[in-house]
């Protein structure tokens, strides 16, 4: 399981244009996200992800509340994404850890 500093995260978005999944519920993600990340529940990520011909944006951020979720998640998808070749990353401490730090959501 591969969890990542915002640090990280943040060069990922930037260097390598990863996509970053937030799984919280769409009340929450409405209340402040991370910039361009995308509200999807588990089962969206399969067809808005997926099922995408020639996705050229092959890196993942799975980011939730804590960071518990984006793990059991991760343990979900990880096999199917890994044989399409994209690589998936957690955020360390989720939204939580981002606010923390103060970094910026928007709405």
């Amino acid at each position: 399981m591969h969890v990542i500093s915002k640090h990280s995260a943040i060069t990922l978005m930037n260097r390598r244009h990863a996509i970053v999944i937030d799984l919280r519920n769409p009340e929450d993600y409405s209340n402040g996200h991370i910039i361009n990340s995308l509200n999807l529940n588990f089962d969206h990520i399969k067809t808005k992800i997926l099922d995408k011909k020639n996705s050229s944006k092959k890196t993942l951020i799975l980011v939730c509340e804590n960071g518990k979720l984006s793990k059991k998640i991760f343990k979900k998808i990880n096999k199917i994404l890994q044989s399409k070749n994209f690589k998936i990353y957690i955020l360390e401490d989720g939204i939580n850890g981002w606010k923390l730090d103060n970094l910026p959501l928007i709405k």
